[in-house]
């Protein structure tokens, strides 16, 4: 009897240390890196982080975190991450604006920055780099001579600089560069390219700044008096498109900027640019494209036409209007605008069946919800301002 009661104690002691066992083991943090998962390559919470994490958008500008590595293990990352972001630029740049926003690599059709995470998401850069202390800024490389006082080749007008942040300073490295630059120099590269974010506004008369960018679009132009189809700014900067008065079809575009309080046209051959985005880029590294409209304007300048008299004629044909001068008129393709002197605006167009339809507007708001209800890429720069 008492051997029994010693081997029931036993057993139970036996139990408890088993729980005990299988209590401790269930208790260790499954994301805890023992030799196994080293081995295996098993770091379950790096591989959510990744397959979680999201592409930046326009509003988060990239941001490094510096690190302590070997020189070989910096020198390795670095040459990796160049040739991944060569062969990501050179994968998309036949149809992607890419463009410098705030003196980084941002691609313009999609209004995100391109960072380390993003060659992560296409499959061109390995995971393991997502935490890696680099940038790509887009750059003029004779901002980088100025600035930094270092002279390598380059015949582009801009070009990706990988920026590796240290502890006290930035490794800068391109296809013919490396070298290291300080915070301060960096800091001053990028306050040159900030873009200013303020609010892009309309103008209209009789504000100070319409007249003074009128009297400037003015001297320029050789011209008296102007339709505007679009006057905006923002901040020191404002862009212009317009066709002279009674020149219908005459369609111009500017971008101005103001220096010195004085507004002068920096650009005036916008309409002629495949690529508007990357060419005014190019030229103002500083120029919030925001402000562009989202057509290009060379595809339309050989539609645009100012032949107004068969309109004309049909509306008084027709009843649509009385006696009442045209005071504009612009057309392309099946739509069209037109104004009169008594007041009267009217949308035209023309059907698949080619049947001719008038929607008298109010304005220009009217004016663009109708056109934008026939079409949701209607050219709605057919429309006068003021």
């Amino acid at each position: 009897m008492k051997s029994q009661k010693n081997i029931i104690i036993i057993l139970v002691l036996l139990a408890i240390a088993v729980a005990g066992t299988v209590f401790f083991m269930k208790s260790k943090p499954d994301n805890e890196i023992t030799e196994n998962n080293i081995n295996n390559g098993n770091n379950e919470t790096k591989n959510n982080e990744v397959e979680n994490s999201q592409t930046q958008t326009s509003e988060e500008i990239p941001l490094s975190k510096p690190t302590s590595k070997s020189e070989k293990e910096v020198d390795d990352t670095i040459t990796t991450a160049q040739k991944a972001i060569k062969e990501y630029y050179d994968s998309y740049s036949d149809f992607t604006n890419y463009v410098t926003r705030n003196g980084f690599l941002f691609d313009k059709n999609t209004n995100i920055y391109i960072t380390p995470q993003v060659l992560i998401d296409s499959e061109i850069l390995d995971s393991k780099y997502m935490d890696e202390s680099i940038t790509f800024m887009y750059l003029k490389p004779s901002d980088i001579k100025e600035m930094a006082g270092i002279d390598f080749e380059s015949d582009k007008d801009l070009e990706i600089f990988l920026l590796y942040e240290q502890k006290d300073d930035f490794i800068i490295a391109s296809e013919n560069l490396k070298a290291n630059i300080s915070k301060e120099i960096r800091n001053n590269i990028l306050e040159k390219y900030k873009t200013d974010n303020s609010y892009v506004m309309r103008l209209y008369p009789p504000s100070e700044d319409f007249e003074n960018l009128k009297n400037a679009i003015k001297a320029h132009s050789g011209e008296e008096d102007f339709d505007f189809r679009q006057l905006v700014k923002n901040g020191n900067f404002a862009y212009a498109l317009f066709s002279p008065k009674n020149k219908f079809a005459d369609l111009r575009a500017y971008v101005l900027q103001k220096e010195n309080d004085t507004w002068q046209v920096k650009i005036d051959d916008i309409t002629t640019y495949i690529r508007p985005y990357t060419e005014i880029n190019k030229q103002l590294v500083n120029f919030d494209l925001n402000m562009l409209p989202k057509y290009n304007l060379s595809q339309y300048m050989t539609e645009l036409h100012d032949d107004y008299q068969p309109y004309v004629d049909y509306m008084k044909e027709s009843k649509q209007i009385g006696d009442t001068e045209l005071t504009f008129f612009s057309a392309i393709g099946l739509f069209s605008y037109l104004e009169f002197s008594g007041g009267e605006k009217f949308v035209g167009y023309f059907t698949e069946d080619n049947a001719f339809t008038l929607y008298p507007v109010q304005g220009i708001e009217d004016a663009a919800i109708a056109m934008l209800t026939i079409d949701e890429d209607a050219p709605l720069f057919i429309l006068r301002q003021c």
